[in-house]
């Protein structure tokens, strides 16, 4: 055969090759570039670690289809509508509060939800009391629009005090109530040991419902229940607000977002402000082994408190609706709730009474969860009979029962809201809409120190005036070094004549 046609066979062939693994190459790069995408913004450790990595891989499961996950994280609400209401965000799903879902709402930057169980397999688990007291709180408006059509509830829970259990008895939480922050029970160790929220919305509403304790409300705000004591703000009320605020500052160590917990257990503070998940979270870590106790106690006022909900919502720029509502129906399922809620301490939406009485694989999973997690375990009859009738709480796989008590009995992770007097002490915020800026003005002076002992108006004639006389030392002090500094000149000129 001619050298030069072999030549050229063995160049085509190589070249083939070349052309033939760059176009594997490209469909190799062309079906990844096809893997799916879900952004989804939700608050900072707000979700089991592994969970995010076990719903892609339900999805491929569920669809054949494989799906990246892209999670991004806020600290607060205001952050995030502010994200959210840019209109350009690829956000497909998004964990705000109650109110601020009322807010997107009002901006039409929100998806309504189909409910059904078509949509929503596991939907039927969210507890009904939440979506009660949305509906209560948010009714529908003249055209049928309504809360509870627009998110999945995610997790709950109460706003209360956090404290250390050597420091503050109980006895002086029930007297004392909302007025351990204020110090009122005179205790010398708690003087700069007290940390409040970084939040005017939490501090505002803890306040308000201290002043309607302590008898100090004016006379028309006294039949105010607490729901409507707490979004009420007026000018009236803003007022009494700081006042109340500015007097506390002397009793406390300081104001904080996240730090409060850690600060907690190590007993740089003795009482806080706090979440009902945080708190949990705290308590957990305070385990002392000598004592074989917890050092520190989570407490909600009888008077009343706040009571909110996070939920799943689906903004109207969102990309990947589908794979939002297969996320959002995940997180429902009983298994992947409680893992959620153990990992954070947070009480998850969905119905305690499913983790009581369902028993399909999925619920299963979630009670042994908590077997070996060591919030639940076997216990047999004699244990059982311990308990008063309707006190224990109790689960049975394959013939073994499981104590359930401590984990679903806890009022402080799950606050009774069969009780009537419990349900009507607990109010949800609202938007506080025109109102928001002046409430934020008054938390942002109090925390500067302005307004107290009254003397707001002195405090700024003396700024006003130490800021001129500063100024006008500047000037003069200038005006006498050009003096000085021009005879010099001068001085400096005769003699080199």
């Amino acid at each position: 055969m001619n050298k030069r046609l072999i030549k050229f066979i063995i160049v085509c062939v190589l070249v083939a090759t070349v052309i033939g693994g760059s176009i594997a190459a490209v469909v190799v790069v062309s079906n990844e570039n096809k893997k799916e995408k879900l952004v989804v913004y939700n608050w900072a450790d707000y979700i089991g670690p592994d969970v995010v990595a076990d719903f892609e891989d339900y999805y491929f499961e569920m669809t054949g289809r494989e799906i990246e996950v892209i999670y991004s994280m806020f600290d607060t609400n205001e952050t995030m509508m502010t994200e959210v209401l840019k209109g350009d965000s690829q956000i497909d799903l998004v964990c705000p509060s109650e109110y601020s879902i009322q807010k997107l709402m009002g901006k039409g930057a929100l998806h309504k939800l189909d409910m059904s169980a078509d949509e929503y397999e596991y939907i039927d688990n969210v507890y009904p009391a939440i979506r009660e007291k949305v509906a209560e709180v948010f009714p529908a408006d003249e055209d049928g629009v309504q809360m509870n059509d627009y998110f999945v509830p995610y997790m709950w829970g109460t706003l209360g005090i956090l404290y250390n259990k050597a420091v503050v008895t109980e006895e002086e939480l029930a007297a004392e109530g909302w007025g351990v922050l204020w110090n009122t029970g005179e205790n010398p160790e708690l003087n700069g040991k007290i940390l409040i929220k970084d939040s005017v919305r939490d501090v505002y509403a803890a306040t308000v419902i201290y002043l309607k304790q302590e008898g100090k409300l004016p006379a028309e705000y006294e039949d105010l229940s607490i729901g409507e004591l707490i979004n009420t703000v007026d000018e009236t009320l803003l007022g009494l607000a700081q006042d109340a605020l500015s007097q506390q500052r002397s009793f406390l160590k300081g104001y904080e977002v996240d730090f409060g917990k850690d600060d907690m257990i190590n007993e740089v503070a003795y009482v806080d402000l706090a979440w009902s998940g945080d708190a949990m979270w705290a308590i957990e870590e305070s385990w002392d082994g000598k004592l074989k106790d917890y050092t520190l106690g989570y407490y909600v006022p009888e008077v009343g408190s706040n009571v909110w909900f996070d939920g799943w919502a689906i903004p109207t720029t969102a990309k990947n609706i589908d794979a939002a509502k297969m996320f959002i129906n995940f997180m429902c399922r009983p298994d992947i709730a409680i893992r959620n809620s153990v990992e954070i301490c947070y009480t998850c939406a969905v119905d305690p009474e499913v983790f009581q009485t369902a028993t399909d694989e999925y619920n299963v999973a979630a009670i042994e969860y908590l077997v070996e997690c060591e919030y639940a375990w076997e216990i047999d009859e004699e244990g059982m009979a311990e308990y008063e009738d309707g006190e224990g709480i109790f689960y049975t796989i394959d013939g073994v029962t499981y104590d359930l008590t401590e984990y679903f009995g806890d009022t402080g992770r799950y606050p009774d809201f069969s009780d009537p007097e419990i349900a009507a002490v607990l109010g949800v915020m609202q938007d506080f809409g025109k109102n928001n800026d002046a409430a934020v003005t008054m938390w942002e002076g109090v925390k500067a120190g302005v307004g107290e002992d009254d003397n707001t108006s002195g405090l700024l004639v003396a700024t006003i005036f130490g800021i001129v006389g500063g100024l006008a030392l500047i000037y003069g002090g200038f005006e006498l070094v050009r003096h000085f500094k021009g005879k010099r000149r001068l001085h400096d000129e005769t003699i080199s004549e």
